[in-house]
């Protein structure tokens, strides 16, 4: 699959939308150099393009409620179609697993799940492990800190081609 090129100009826009979604078309127009139609013309292309796929409120869950947040190690027990689509479309009704992701390596797929406390955790990982679904092991890592949030993507930084040591 090809990937789509942009230009600096949208390099500038992609990195001030992921951090700051609800601002006004003008400042964007503003902190970028161009006309708001410009402006607006290119952030049209990039949501019709699939570059941006949505807006979302980065909500600090801590303020609302102790919650408490996890990884989850996932080992299946078969890597049949059927079991993997099997636990994918339970991972995507359940609103406690915020993020599945497939991997490679000894494990089959890294959840993270945020949950009201570990008694909480505790019934979900009955769940998982209830024979229901195809999962033969799960393995917790509670989250202590969060000692760097996601805050983006290193826009300028990837598409420079810097290296992630720097």
């Amino acid at each position: 699959m090809s990937k789509l090129k942009i230009d600096k100009i949208n390099e500038a826009i992609l990195g001030i939308l992921q951090t700051r979604a609800r601002i006004t078309n003008q400042e964007l127009a503003d902190a970028i150099g161009l006309s708001p139609s410009a402006v607006l013309l290119r952030v049209r292309k990039l949501e019709a393009a699939g570059v941006i796929s949505r807006y979302v409120a980065d909500i600090n869950i801590q303020k609302l409620a102790d919650a408490a947040e996890y990884y989850v190690e996932i080992t299946l027990t078969t890597q049949g179609l059927e079991e993997r689509a099997r636990f994918e479309k339970a991972m995507l009704a359940n609103p406690f697993v915020i993020r599945c992701n497939q991997v490679a390596g000894p494990i089959d797929y890294l959840l993270q799940v945020m949950t009201l406390n570990t008694h909480h955790f505790e019934r979900l990982a009955d769940w998982l492990l209830s024979g229901d679904l195809p999962v033969q092991r799960i393995t917790s890592i509670p989250i202590m800190r969060k000692v760097k949030p996601y805050a983006g993507f290193p826009i300028p930084a990837f598409f420079a081609g810097e290296s992630p040591q720097e």
